[in-house]
């Protein structure tokens, strides 16, 4: 039952827009954020997605940051969270929303 839950979540999120990893190894939020140096953007548009840490078939991996641009003007980044989702917690992907 918990696996057909999680697989509904997991698709409800795609069809919204929103990206869910249902992970069953991962534990939860994982170590602090790791000190990222920025580089200079590369264009006066771009904005920085910073990095975080993810987990993949049980094993904690940092994915960097990176100078993005927006899908369109006046769009920010809504940085990914964990969220408790019953007893577990799980990962929600970062978005563009307009500001």
């Amino acid at each position: 039952m918990r696996s057909a839950g999680l697989a509904l979540l997991g698709a409800l999120a795609l069809a919204s827009g929103c990206g869910i990893v249902p992970d069953p190894a991962a534990p939860g939020p994982s170590s602090p954020s790791a000190a990222e140096a920025v580089p200079a953007p590369p264009g006066p548009d771009f904005v920085w997605v910073p990095g975080h840490w993810t987990w993949h078939q049980g094993v904690q991996a940092w994915v960097p940051g990176a100078w993005l641009l927006p899908p369109r003007p006046g769009y920010g980044w809504q940085p990914g969270h964990w969220m408790a989702h019953g007893t577990e917690q799980i990962w929600l992907d970062g978005y563009w929303s307009l500001r």
